[in-house]
């Protein structure tokens, strides 16, 4: 179950001499590593913490948000999870799905808030209210 989400850094860049034209907008998040850390939370003494980086680029050089951080989760088998990471760098399914998600909710909220500071176009599509045909 995941019980919080952290930026540790949030870096943005545009270049407005290549602003024109097509803009590609792609984001990717990758799981930089994963650990046991004890908290003292009431009920909650260990947790998995697990880092990212994700990052919304606009190319062809336009742009791009970039977002490092930490998703704190608590599982079962913990020990059983690190030692899996440190083994195949990858994280089993009913860890990674939430953390990602989680991930991406986060920072692509965040990254439609920055992108307008920026004046680049927001990384998601939102929906259009066309009139009816009549």
């Amino acid at each position: 179950m995941i019980i919080g989400a952290i930026f540790t850094s949030i870096e943005a860049r545009v270049n407005r001499d290549k602003s024109s034209g097509k803009i590609n907008i792609s984001s990717k998040p990758v799981i930089k590593n994963v650990e046991k850390r004890k908290i003292s939370l009431p009920n909650v003494e260990e947790v998995l913490a697990v880092g990212f980086e994700f990052e919304t680029k606009y190319e062809p050089g336009v742009g791009s948000i970039k977002f490092t951080g930490e998703v704190l989760c608590t599982e079962e088998n913990i020990d059983e999870i690190v030692k899996e990471w440190e083994k195949k760098r990858a994280l089993r399914n009913s860890v990674a799905i939430p953390v990602l998600n989680t991930v991406f909710r986060r920072c692509l909220t965040k990254a439609i808030e920055i992108a307008e500071e920026l004046q680049l176009p927001p990384p998601i599509n939102f929906p259009v209210v066309k009139p009816k045909k009549e």
